[in-house]
């Protein structure tokens, strides 16, 4: 699981379970106190490095396993403009 901050948002990705391995986006409003469920990524991961660059959340890397195994070597981009 991977937390960004935006501008008076969070956005949080991936994350895993006991047996799976998640592919979520959900994003946190400071201002209302809200959660939100956005459209999910198209790889599932988790232990990624998640990183923003002006409105966009880039995951990087993680794995596709609950036991850290399954590396991914690709890179998602979310735009949150």
């Amino acid at each position: 699981m991977g937390i960004e901050p935006l501008v008076r948002r969070g956005v949080l990705v991936g994350g895993e379970e006991p047996t799976m391995v998640l592919n979520v986006v959900e994003m946190y409003d400071i201002a209302n106190a809200k959660w939100s469920t956005l459209p999910p990524m198209p790889t599932a991961r988790h232990a990624e490095v998640v990183a923003t660059v002006g409105n966009t959340v880039y995951c990087i890397g993680g794995a596709n396993r609950p036991t850290h195994e399954g590396p991914i070597a690709t890179v998602e981009a979310l735009d949150f403009m």
